[in-house]
């Protein structure tokens, strides 16, 4: 027994390693990955260290984000490292402690003889790989909701309240991440009070929603008497819609459309999940397992629904957004595979199926994430991250030309990165000149960069007043006539 523990967490060393040496080989060419929402987080950290205050690259007041991040970076801003390598070290060690709670978690539910596959799932997602390369929140978000499932199943087991409130602690701080949070508080608490003996437990579910909820309370507060609402302009009805439901699965059908692969796949996965929860039903003898079983196949069914209501859901985040599900999942799976192996322990051809099944799971995710990192070998991690931003030219050029002068663009966080120094955004479609004014902090000059995104500005050739100072055909320098 104790040589199977050793060899466990060798595999589970391992896997940590080959992830870390994939982190690195991804980023080596152009770096990490970053985003508007990465610079969003960096930039609110550093005005925190040095202003005390939650404003972002262009001086407003966070309120569209959660405030745990942000201050997170603040934190390593105080540290003498780079920053994105505090961020990327920092992403790669919630992910590795996410893999192993999750080993934690369904080591009960695994079999010596599909263990050593089944760990390397845990650690070698490539939604997990995805993550660590670009500064986004999810790592730890992720790290927090690993946690919170581990209490929360064992409450399942044992009835403990205490359990309940640890669970609760990490809801709290899941919501201080990500406003996603909010959704999975609305998730558990409707689990809490789906049990047939929740007359007995109101005390303690109250409990469980105080301690998750009051610490976003002031931060809620701050927000709505800033932008009028609790999570900013990311309002409920704005974000999930009814009317977001047939066009989010008409987009995804037209997708798989062209990726027959991915729509065999699509099926596969919809008949296994509907499998699974008949065979739970039919099949689990421990009448606990078969509520955390439930739990976990409600918890993750809520969260798809939820998500096929958002607004301008993107394919190609669909990795980062799913992401989110990696660890219920595994765990509602190793909870499957554990009763379908007890059913049909007998069966040599069963045996070897779950065997192979996981496998080819890993060798498949292996290999989607060795193809990547040949891709972003030429192109880049994404965002900011990539061959056009960091062309030398391009950033020597804001370096030299904006760093002393006062300047609006429509990449302003970009200008950022480069200066750590206030810009702001250009105006947009449709808003008024007044509003416009208001927050135009006395620019003098305007650059535009020429790339596809961010259509919701007022390009320059439909601007009066401008005159242009230089003309690449990366962007073009304009001068503001007062």
């Amino acid at each position: 027994m104790y040589n199977q523990k050793i060899k466990t967490y060798y595999i589970i060393g391992l896997g940590i390693v080959f992830l870390f040496c994939m982190m690195i080989l991804t980023i080596k060419s152009f770096g990490p990955g970053l985003t508007a929402d990465s610079i969003i987080y960096l930039s609110t950290g550093k005005n925190l260290v040095e202003k005390f205050s939650f404003t972002r690259f262009d001086g407003e007041a966070l309120s569209n984000w959660a405030p745990l991040y942000p201050c997170i970076m603040a934190f390593g801003y105080l540290l003498p490292i780079s920053i994105l390598w505090f961020a990327l070290g920092l992403n790669f060690i919630a992910i590795a402690i996410t893999g192993f709670v999750t080993y934690h978690i369904i080591k009960k539910h695994i079999h010596q003889a599909y263990a050593i596959p089944f760990i390397l799932i845990c650690i070698l997602a490539f939604p997990y790989y995805k993550l660590i390369i670009t500064i986004y929140s999810e790592s730890i978000f992720i790290c927090f909701q690993a946690f919170f499932l581990m209490y929360f199943l064992r409450y399942f087991y044992n009835q403990s309240n205490k359990h309940l409130y640890i669970s609760a602690i990490f809801m709290a701080l899941m919501c201080l991440q990500r406003y996603a949070g909010f959704m999975m508080l609305l998730v558990a608490i409707l689990i809490l009070l789906t049990d047939e003996n929740i007359k007995y437990k109101i005390k303690s579910t109250l409990v469980f929603i105080a301690i998750s909820f009051l610490p976003s309370l002031p931060w809620l507060i701050k927000n709505y008497v800033v932008s009028g609402g609790l999570t900013g302009q990311h309002t409920v009805s704005g974000k999930l819609n009814p009317s977001n439901l047939g066009l989010n699965l008409y987009h995804i059908l037209v997708y798989l459309q062209a990726h027959y692969g991915l729509l065999f796949l699509f099926g596969s996965l919809i008949f296994f999940w509907g499998a699974t929860l008949y065979f739970h039903q039919k099949n689990t003898g421990h009448v606990a397992t078969k509520k955390a079983a439930k739990a976990l196949w409600f918890y993750c069914s809520a969260y798809l629904f939820l998500l096929l209501l958002q607004k301008s859901l993107h394919l190609f985040e669909m990795a980062r957004y799913l992401s989110v599900l990696y660890v219920p999942m595994i765990c509602y799976a190793a909870m499957f595979i554990d009763e379908w192996y007890k059913k049909y322990q007998s069966d040599k051809t069963s045996k070897r199926a779950i065997k192979y099944i996981l496998i080819g799971i890993t060798v498949m995710q292996c290999f989607i994430t060795i193809q990547h990192i040949f891709r972003t070998k030429e192109m880049g991690v994404g965002g900011f991250g990539t061959d056009w931003w960091t062309n030398k030219e391009l950033s020597a050029f804001v370096k030299e030309k904006t760093t002393d002068k006062k300047v609006m663009s429509n990449y302003p966080d970009f200008m950022w990165l480069m200066n750590s120094k206030e810009y702001h955004f250009s105006q947009y479609k449709g808003e008024p000149l007044d509003e416009y004014k208001l927050r135009d902090k006395g620019d003098e000059y305007l650059l535009w960069f020429k790339q596809p995104m961010r259509q919701t500005l007022i390009e320059p050739k439909d601007t009066i007043g401008l005159s242009i100072l230089e003309n690449t055909p990366a962007f073009t320098f304009y001068k503001v006539e007062k």
